[in-house]
């Protein structure tokens, strides 16, 4: 045994000293009074800590961490924080059934559990004494006492009107304090209902046709057909009933015949006979009414082009040309014959649109 003092000055050396009532583990020390004395044992989990004030050494319980915190925390003791998403759902405490949580009283403070009446209040819900009675937006339509509502919230119905007009000049006629959206107009003259879809009703495309009454067999048998029950526009001994159900004049007849060898502007109602060894571009009219015709006839061995001013459109079944001066009708020259195609146009809105009606050989839509 070596003896040192407070400076760790060895004393003495070599030393065999036996302390009566010891055991092997046993802590001895020199206490304030300079005497070498056990140190007693402490309980499980305590820890041995430096007394400075008894100049001696204490057992202690529960010493305060530091360090790195870990597990659902962050930062360092001893003013670790929660770390962030660390709380999920199943850490938080139990809560029954149908259970709302927010917080109901004045100011911030600690979540609460909601009851129903609270969470009406909270989302401004509920009958008419929580919410404003009209017919604004948001607002409610009280059910009185009597189990009736105020006829002042009730909102106007509209209701389908029925009106007959003698024909389409009269439908066209009808005002916005006749007719509204929605309303039908049935037309003596022509046994046709439209039904009016926006106003103005001055404007035919706002009409649309419901039905168109066929001819009975009374009226075949008694000769009494009205001729504008056949169809719209003015029937008179000048006009005729077209395909599509329209009285239309009848157009001038092609008698000039031209036999062209070089480019040419067409005129309406002509039929013109392309005679080159080139082919031949054959411009459309620039103006012309509906039903306005043109026939081009192929003989010279060059075939012919029908070319478009801006604007113009050539329908062929159903195809159309590339509107404006870039769209045409050939003549297919590359097979035997073809350059001898034959045309038929018809103009079918003035000015703009043509469509093919006949045609003999092969052409190319482009």
């Amino acid at each position: 045994m070596v003896l040192q003092n407070s400076q760790n000055a060895v004393l003495h050396d070599d030393i065999d000293v036996r302390l009566v009532g010891s055991s092997p583990g046993d802590l001895f020390f020199v206490n304030s009074s300079l005497k070498l004395t056990r140190l007693p044992i402490g309980a499980s989990g305590q820890a041995l800590v430096v007394n400075a004030t008894a100049n001696g050494y204490t057992y202690v319980s529960g010493l305060p961490s530091s360090g790195n915190a870990g597990g659902d925390l962050t930062g360092s003791f001893p003013n670790p924080v929660i770390a962030t998403n660390a709380v999920t759902f199943p850490k938080i405490q139990n809560i029954n059934t149908a259970t709302i949580l927010g917080r109901s009283t004045a100011g911030s403070g600690n979540i609460e559990a909601l009851t129903s009446a609270q969470v009406i209040a909270l989302l401004g819900l509920g009958g008419a004494a929580t919410r404003t009675v009209g017919l604004g937006t948001g607002n409610l339509v009280e059910v009185l006492g009597s189990g009736t509502i105020d006829p002042s919230l009730i909102p106007a119905i509209r209701t389908t009107e029925f009106v007959q007009v003698t024909d389409s000049a009269a439908r066209l006629a009808l005002t916005s304090t006749q007719v509204q959206p929605g309303d039908e107009a049935f037309e003596t003259s022509t046994g046709r209902t439209f039904k009016l879809i926006a106003t103005p009703a001055s404007t035919a495309g706002n009409w649309i046709l419901l039905s168109d009454n066929a001819i009975d067999g009374s009226e075949v048998l008694t000769g009494t057909i009205a001729p504008a029950r056949l169809g719209s526009g003015t029937p008179n001994f000048t006009n005729f009933l077209r395909g599509d159900g329209t009285w239309v004049g009848v157009p001038s007849p092609i008698t000039p015949t031209q036999v062209v060898t070089a480019n040419t502007a067409m005129a309406v109602n002509t039929r013109y006979i392309a005679n080159a060894a080139t082919r031949l571009t054959l411009t459309l009219p620039a103006t012309a009414a509906v039903g306005d015709s043109i026939f081009v006839h192929g003989y010279g061995t060059g075939g012919w082009s029908v070319a478009q001013n801006a604007g113009q459109t050539i329908r062929f079944l159903d195809l159309n040309t590339t509107a404006g001066v870039s769209g045409k009708i050939d003549a297919e020259i590359t097979n035997t014959n073809s350059f001898a195609a034959t045309l038929h146009l018809v103009c079918v809105v003035a000015n703009t649109s043509w469509m093919v009606v006949s045609s003999v050989g092969i052409v190319d839509v482009i």
